[in-house]
């Protein structure tokens, strides 16, 4: 009886002991799948944040790449504003560092703001000298060829046009009343030049066109024809063109290209190389020359305003004399010539014919200023020249004066 309740005992502690192991083993199964699915979770929220910080990082980067794109369009914006949008991608196009001078330049001047102005046309040029074939009055220019541009800007109301070189570092502003006018070639204003240079026997560099127009002339000839000439009876287009230099002013007549280029005498004062005279007015003519007088010269003007006589005698007496403004002659001064050169100075007057130029005058352009009129008087004429024209006299004027001169300005005591 003993044996069976002790049996029944341990049976019981068995299976006790059977439950709780697998009550443990329940149990650690359900803490480890708890486990791995907060892992699991856990695992996803991290490449959930991944996944998030790569298509933040993804946007960024694409906003930085429109911006950068946004900034290169807004600067070839720009620089179409500042070239006009003209010949873009091509060898002939405005360098930006041009366009930049030529409109800062404009702005200073005009007080204008840079964004109120555009390039609206822009042409590859050579300029004649380092001037830009705008030299001004008295200026000396270096005569090279210059490689650079033609530059129209506007602000939608006027137009200025600039003149630079290859690179922008020498600008110059083209006269007011040539910024609306066509353009004309190039090589019509150096073929100008060239021919108003040797008329004028100045340098190109003292030369200046100050105004350019379009014309259709009636003929082959441009009008100016002679009765030998053959001219084709057909309309030619081409060009009417205005120079300066030295107080002169010269018109030509010019094909569109040209290939004809004429000057117009009677729209200029200067004629075959030599003044247009004009007939002294009874009026200003001087008092006829004393007995045993040879020769005279009278100058006045200039900034000074003094008026100086200078005569020869046929003694060969030379007096200069500084003349009041009450008529008296004050400060004479007296020299001697010798007899020989007297007598070779009578005989150029008659060699150069003096006479024809009795009752001329060859005046200076209007608005000339600093010149001195200087009246010749002989026994048979009287003739009025400035000393600024002396180079555009006709030749045997020129060789009197010349002689004058030395016997006035270098006396041999």
């Amino acid at each position: 009886m003993k044996s069976l309740v002790k049996n029944q005992q341990l049976l019981s502690i068995f299976l006790l002991t059977g439950v709780l192991s697998i009550s443990t083993s329940l149990s650690l199964v359900q803490n480890t799948t708890a486990a791995t699915q907060k892992n699991s979770a856990s695992n996803i929220t991290t490449k959930g944040e991944l996944i998030s910080d790569r298509r933040s990082n993804d946007d960024n980067s694409d906003r930085r790449s429109n911006d950068d794109n946004s900034d290169r369009r807004s600067n070839d914006d720009n620089s179409d504003r500042r070239r006009g949008g003209e010949n873009r991608g091509t060898s002939n196009q405005l360098p930006d560092r041009v366009a930049n001078a030529v409109l800062a330049d404009l702005s200073k001047q005009t007080r204008l703001s840079a964004r109120q102005l555009q390039v609206t046309q822009y042409s590859r040029q050579t300029w004649s000298d380092a001037c830009l074939g705008l030299a001004k009055p008295g200026e000396m220019c270096s005569q090279a060829v210059v490689e650079g541009w033609r530059v129209v800007v506007s602000n939608g109301q006027q137009n200025w046009v600039y003149r630079t070189d290859r690179n922008g570092r020498l600008l110059r502003l083209e006269a007011r009343n040539t910024a609306n006018t066509p353009n004309m070639p190039a090589n019509v204003a150096n073929a100008v030049l060239r021919d108003a240079a040797q008329r004028l026997n100045l340098s190109s560099s003292q030369l200046k066109i100050v105004k350019t127009e379009r014309r259709n002339w009636s003929d082959g000839c441009l009008g100016l024809g002679r009765p030998q000439d053959q001219c084709a009876a057909v309309v030619t287009p081409g060009w009417l063109v205005t120079v300066e230099g030295r107080q002169q002013r010269l018109v030509y007549r010019t094909s569109d290209r040209g290939r004809a280029i004429v000057f117009d005498p009677t729209a200029s004062p200067v004629v075959d190389g030599s003044i247009k005279p004009i007939q002294i007015p009874t009026s200003q003519l001087p008092s006829t020359l004393e007995r045993g007088t040879v020769f005279r010269a009278i100058s006045s003007g200039g900034f000074a305003g003094r008026t100086y006589e200078t005569t020869l005698f046929n003694n060969g007496r030379v007096v200069r004399v500084l003349i009041a403004s009450n008529g008296n002659k004050l400060q004479p001064q007296t020299y001697q010539i010798s007899r020989q050169q007297m007598i070779q100075f009578q005989q150029l007057l008659q060699q150069e014919e003096f006479n024809q130029f009795n009752g001329l005058s060859y005046p200076v352009n209007q608005g000339a200023a600093d010149f001195i009129n200087i009246t010749l008087s002989s026994r048979t004429a009287t003739t009025i020249y400035t000393d600024i024209n002396q180079n555009l006299l006709p030749r045997p004027l020129k060789a009197v004066i010349k002689a004058w001169n030395q016997i006035a300005i270098n006396p041999q005591r």
